[in-house]
């Protein structure tokens, strides 16, 4: 009996202190367990917050990226119509640098009140000139400075006909505005050198029957871009040579003479 008491007393205390302690052990667990709810709570706060910004920096990022795109965009346009500008000045410039005078040799009026000196007809700065086959009454500039005479396409296209290349254009006349589109072979192609950017420009070149006063000859026409120039087409040496003068004093005084036969000439 006495023994019995013994182990009873040995267990009775561990029972019950077992029994006393499962309530406070759960409730130290689910503190804890609510602790961890709470910083997994605050994590994924967290996350959140750094995707928003992260977000927040990609869409900045690709705006600013959008707006130097757009500023070098207008950058590149702004240098373009410089050097377009500074071409045209270019060109203006060395059109009105070199016009010269006729010798003080004796100018003489033949029967179609046309000037001459001896055999030379005499033009002024600026005349009317007429253009074979597409049958055209222009207003060009005499520009002796000028190896080659030029006229303005616009739209230019080369393309291939029964095996030769051959160029099609649109050509406005300024003072009817009426568009002309034009077709012709090509005869060559030329680079230029252009002063304002070294850069090499590769032209067509097509020939035209032009009449000025009485005197006819087949021409080449280097063609380009005229719109920004006052004249759509520039007569060089490459008519002038060995057939007319100019004096650069007068303007139309040699209208193409085109109903009654003329006097032909081809280089």
């Amino acid at each position: 009996m006495r023994a019995n008491h013994a182990l009873w007393g040995v267990f009775l205390p561990v029972f019950l202190g077992l029994s006393g302690c499962l309530p406070s052990e759960m409730t130290v667990k689910k503190a804890q367990l609510d602790s961890i709810d709470q910083r997994l709570t605050k994590l994924d706060q967290t996350l959140i917050q750094r995707d928003q910004a992260h977000f927040k920096l990609v869409g900045d990022y690709q705006t600013s990226v959008e707006k130097q795109q757009a500023v070098l965009k207008k950058i590149e346009a702004d240098v373009s119509s410089l050097k377009k500008q500074m071409a045209a000045e270019a060109e203006s410039r060395a059109e009105k640098k070199t016009q010269t005078r006729p010798t003080d040799t004796k100018q003489i009026k033949n029967q179609s009140g046309y000037l001459y000196v001896g055999d030379k007809l005499v033009i002024g700065e600026i005349e009317d000139i007429y253009l074979r086959p597409v049958n055209l009454e222009l207003e060009g500039r005499i520009d002796t400075g000028a190896q080659t005479s030029s006229l303005d396409a616009q739209n230019l296209t080369v393309f291939e006909r029964d095996g030769k290349e051959w160029v099609k254009f649109n050509f406005v006349d300024r003072q009817t505005k009426e568009v002309h589109e034009i077709e012709r072979p090509v005869s060559r192609f030329v680079l230029i050198i252009q002063s304002n950017t070294q850069e090499k420009d590769r032209r067509p070149v097509v020939a035209f029957n032009l009449t000025i006063g009485n005197v006819s000859q087949v021409v080449e026409f280097t063609l380009t871009d005229r719109s920004h120039l006052d004249f759509s087409v520039l007569i060089g040496r490459n008519v002038l040579k060995d057939l007319m003068l100019v004096d650069i004093s007068k303007q139309k005084i040699a209208p193409p003479e085109i109903s009654s036969p003329q006097k032909e000439s081809a280089h």
